[in-house]
């Protein structure tokens, strides 16, 4: 394992080319949203929905999926 640590070393320091990868991003959401996945979908919901509109949304998806 030295001799790989040796020659990672050596490695850097004789390079000089820097290399950057483009990092394609989606939204971002919050920790707290739900999300659901069933059947090849994927339903996001905020966290920040109305629990009336979650509710709605839990009986739709009830009587579709489950």
């Amino acid at each position: 394992m030295s001799k790989w640590i040796y020659e990672w070393h050596h490695q850097i320091k004789t390079t000089n080319e820097v290399k950057f990868v483009e990092i394609k991003t989606t939204a971002i959401s919050s920790v707290n949203d739900i999300r659901i996945k069933k059947s090849g979908m994927e339903i996001l919901i905020p966290a920040d929905l109305e629990q009336y509109q979650l509710k709605n949304i839990l009986t739709v998806l009830a009587s579709i999926y489950f």
